[in-house]
C-alpha cells in the first residue's frame, strides 16, 4: 500500500514537471524539439508579366505639312503612358491616296491623317473626310468653346482638328511686333483694357516718325482687315458659309483700313505685322489693333496655308484608337498656348499677359480656307483704288463672288447630306 502511494505521487510530480508529454486524452504525445529549427527560405516569384505591346496607329502625313505628331518626345510618352505607338508615313500625293482608299472601302489602311489645310479642304469637299463625332471623337473633349476648329464646323460636324499638338496652329498666326526698348506702361494699359485701336497705333507711329507696316499684297491686307474685326464670311444655316462682308462692323473695319492705307504700305517702323515667333531683345508682341473701341475683342488671324490639321478618312470602321491618340495628344499638349505665350514674352508681367491674350484669340476666316470668291484679292484691289465702301458693296463682282460662295456651299451641303444618309 505504501509502495502504491509512492508511485502515485511520482506520477503526479512527473505530470507537473513535464506537462507537454501528456495529451488532452491522457495519451502520451511526442515532445517538440527544443533545438533551433532551420526553415527553408521561401522564394517569392518576383518576375512580372511584360507590359502589353502598344497599339499601333498609322498616321498618314501630307509630305507638305509643317508638323509632326510624334516629335518633342511625344512618341515615347504615348507608348509608355498611353499604350499607343504612332507611326508616321509621309505621302507626296495624300489626296490621291486617301481618295483611292475611301472609294475602295479601305479607309482603315490610312489610319489617322495629318494634312495641310489645302489637302484637307480638297478631301472634305469630295466627301472623303469623316465627321469626327461619328468616329466617337467629340469636339467638346478636345476643344475650348471658342476654338478655331468650331469655325469650320459644317453640317453639325467637325472634320478638321486644329489641335494644340500641332505647333503651326500658333506659328502661322499673325500679331503686331512692337519694336521698342521697353513696353510703355501707357501702351500696356491700353492693350489690356481693350482700347488698343488702329487710330491709337497710327498716332503713335506718326509721333515716332514710323508706321504700321504689312506686306503689300492681298493676303497681308486681309490679315490687317481681319485683325480689325472684319469678316468676309459668316456661319449660316446648317453651319455653311454665307457672305458677311458688308455688315456695319465690317464696314467700320474696312473704312479704318482704307483711311490708313498710306501708312500701312510703308515698310519698317515701330509696328510690323508678322507671324508669331520667339521675340528678340527689345521686341514685344501686341494684338492686331481693333477697328475702334466698339469692337468686342481682339482677333489673331491664322494663315491657314501654313497650318496643319488632324483628320480621319471617311468610312473608317472604328475610331476608338484614333480617339485615344487624339485625347492623349490633347493632354500632352495642354500647355502649348502657355509655351507659345512664353516664347512671345519670356519675362512675366504685362507683356506676358498680352501674349496670353494673343494666343487665346486665334481666328480663321473661312474664305482663306476654302478660297471661295478670293475676297482677299478683291479687298486689296479696292483698297489700292480707295473705292468708297458703299461702291464696294454694290459692285457687280461682289455679287458674282456671293454667287460663287452660294454654289460652293450648296455643293458641300449636298455632300454632307448624302454622307449623313450613308451613315
Amino acid at each position: 500500500m505504501k509502495i502504491k502511494r509512492i508511485l502515485a505521487v511520482a506520477l503526479i510530480v512527473a505530470a507537473l514537471l513535464f506537462p507537454s508529454c501528456a495529451g488532452g486524452d491522457g495519451e502520451m504525445t511526442t515532445a517538440p524539439e527544443t533545438s533551433a529549427v532551420t526553415t527553408a527560405p521561401i522564394t517569392e516569384n518576383t518576375t512580372e508579366a511584360p507590359p502589353p505591346a502598344p497599339d499601333e496607329l498609322l498616321v498618314l502625313r501630307d509630305a507638305a505639312a509643317t508638323d509632326r505628331v510624334i516629335d518633342g518626345g511625344r512618341a515615347e510618352l504615348l507608348a509608355k503612358d498611353y499604350g499607343i505607338r504612332i507611326t508616321e508615313r509621309d505621302d507626296i500625293d495624300i489626296v490621291k491616296t486617301v481618295r483611292t482608299a475611301v472609294l475602295a472601302g479601305k479607309s482603315d489602311d490610312c489610319g489617322a491623317l495629318l494634312l495641310t489645310t489645302k489637302s484637307a479642304v480638297e478631301l472634305f469637299c469630295e466627301g472623303h473626310l469623316q465627321n469626327l463625332s461619328v468616329a466617337g471623337i467629340e469636339a467638346d473633349a478636345h476643344l475650348p468653346s471658342d476654338d478655331v476648329s468650331r469655325a469650320l464646323s459644317f453640317g453639325g460636324g467637325v472634320y478638321m482638328l486644329y489641335s494644340n499638338a500641332l505647333s503651326s496652329k500658333f506659328t502661322s498666326a499673325y500679331g503686331v511686333l512692337y519694336r521698342a526698348d521697353t513696353l510703355e506702361e501707357e501702351l500696356a494699359k491700353l492693350v489690356l483694357d481693350g482700347d488698343f485701336t488702329l487710330e491709337i497705333a497710327m498716332n503713335m507711329a506718326k509721333g515716332a516718325d514710323s508706321s504700321l507696316s504689312a506686306n503689300i499684297e492681298a493676303k497681308g491686307i486681309s490679315f490687317i482687315y481681319r485683325g480689325l474685326g472684319g469678316k468676309l464670311f459668316d456661319v449660316g444655316e446648317g453651319g455653311l458659309p454665307t457672305l458677311a462682308f458688308g455688315s456695319d462692323a465690317d464696314a467700320a473695319a474696312y473704312r479704318a483700313l482704307l483711311g490708313s492705307s498710306a501708312s500701312i504700305t510703308a515698310e519698317g517702323g515701330m509696328f510690323t505685322v508678322t507671324r508669331l515667333s520667339a521675340a528678340e531683345k527689345g521686341e514685344f508682341y501686341l494684338p492686331m489693333p481693333k477697328a475702334n473701341s466698339a469692337q468686342a475683342a481682339y482677333v489673331t488671324p491664322i494663315d491657314t496655308d501654313a497650318a496643319s490639321v488632324l483628320a480621319l478618312p471617311y468610312g473608317i470602321t472604328s475610331g476608338a484608337l484614333a480617339k485615344r491618340a487624339f485625347e492623349a495628344l490633347s493632354v500632352l499638349s495642354a500647355d502649348a498656348p502657355a509655351k507659345m505665350a512664353a516664347a512671345l514674352a519670356p519675362a512675366e508681367g504685362d507683356a506676358r499677359t498680352i501674349a496670353e491674350k494673343i494666343v487665346t484669340s486665334l481666328s480663321i476666316e473661312p474664305s482663306l480656307v476654302y478660297g471661295w470668291g478670293d475676297m482677299s484679292e478683291y479687298l486689296f484691289e479696292n483698297l489700292v483704288w480707295r473705292v468708297d465702301i458703299d461702291t464696294v458693296l454694290a459692285d457687280k463682282s461682289l455679287a458674282d463672288r456671293r454667287e460663287a460662295v452660294d454654289i460652293a456651299a450648296s455643293i458641300i451641303k449636298s455632300r454632307i447630306e448624302k454622307q449623313g444618309e450613308e451613315e
